[in-house]
């Protein structure tokens, strides 16, 4: 503060205005303090000191104002001393000085410790959490049990809680990748037999559609329709759900790596003997619409036409039906009416 200018009641009015502040943040350190140090507590002792002092002078020069201005003029410049006679400043402001140096020191102080303390707990509560899901997930996989014991010894021993929170953090990531896992073949085990429904339904067309094409198609592909046969190997198989991960994987992934295969297997074969019948229906369509090209240029009764188509339909609609034979008539009939028809056009 200022020195005091003649109007003693605005300079203690400024005081005043002053002192307002520092004793919340005081009175709230206070409060702050009494789970803190002895450090912390002592400052704040020395600071109601200092802020006592402070007070004293203010409320000497207040009382002196009316009484005597010069005393208490004079008092405004004297130094300020505690209770004790221990000097406090040698001034009001440097006193003042004291007193919020004091106060910004223990803040600062406090703010760390709480911080500190909010990380720790933090840590501890992450402990907590992290070691109860790796506990469960150890005990449901069969896993890392040892490696979970000594982490839970470690955090029981308040130990770098640190290190600590981060190894369970880490396993916890592990284990919950495993149990994923676990989850996702699990899942799939659960629907193989759905699967394997659906799979002996698709066998059964598969194998229509292969007798179909051997009776349709000459040089039919020389495909075995794979059989579903596995379906009593999932039955005869326990209960995976309670066995340990380990075990109940070793036993469903060769079951369920058989039934991908019998599926691919079974697409395959559709596929094998699907395509030479699109390719008769193909062969059949596109000699259907050049014969309708030809007529519609009058040229529907035209021996060349005519001969030439009914080479291509009678292989085309005779079972077996020669694919190899039938395709080259066919170009050769459209090369055809695409020839005569263009004459036809000029």
């Amino acid at each position: 503060m200022a020195a005091p200018p003649f109007d003693l009641d605005t300079w203690l009015g400024q005081w005043r205005d002053w002192m307002t502040p520092m004793t919340d943040r005081l009175l709230q350190l206070d409060d702050r303090t009494q789970s803190g140090t002895t450090g912390e507590r002592d400052d704040v002792a020395a600071a109601f000191v200092a802020r006592k002092a402070i007070n004293d002078r203010l409320d000497a020069v207040e009382s002196a104002m009316d009484r005597e201005p010069a005393e208490a003029s004079t008092l405004t410049n004297q130094p300020v001393v505690d209770d004790s006679g221990g000097a406090v400043g040698s001034t009001l402001d440097d006193a003042a000085r004291l007193l919020e140096a004091i106060i910004a020191k223990v803040e600062r102080e406090v703010a760390d410790r709480e911080g500190q303390q909010a990380a720790d707990t933090t840590v501890r509560a992450a402990i907590v959490a992290d070691l109860d899901t790796v506990t469960q997930l150890s005990a449901t996989l069969g896993e890392r049990t040892n490696q979970v014991a000594d982490l839970r010894a470690e955090a029981q021993s308040g130990r770098n809680p640190g290190e600590t929170a981060a190894a369970l953090a880490a396993l916890r990531c592990d284990l919950e990748v495993v149990d994923a896992e676990r989850r996702r073949v699990l899942a799939r085990w659960h629907s193989l037999p759905g699967e394997l429904e659906s799979l002996a339904t698709e066998e059964v067309a598969v194998r229509e559609l292969a007798a179909r094409c051997r009776e349709k198609i000459a040089a039919a592909p020389s495909l075995a329709v794979p059989s579903v046969d596995v379906l009593s190997q999932v039955d005869r198989t326990p209960d995976l759900d309670e066995m340990p991960w380990r075990n109940a994987r070793a036993a469903a992934a060769p079951l369920v790596a058989k039934v991908d295969r019998l599926s691919a297997a079974l697409a395959e074969a559709r596929q094998r003997f699907e395509e030479p019948l699109s390719r008769r229906d193909d062969l059949r369509g596109l000699l259907q619409s050049f014969r309708q090209k030809a007529a519609a240029k009058g040229l529907g009764e035209h021996p060349e036409v005519e001969t030439r188509y009914r080479r291509a339909e009678s292989l085309l609609w005779a079972a077996p039906c020669d694919l190899e034979a039938a395709g080259p008539l066919v170009d050769e009939f459209v090369a055809t009416v695409n020839t005569m028809t263009a004459g036809v056009s000029r």
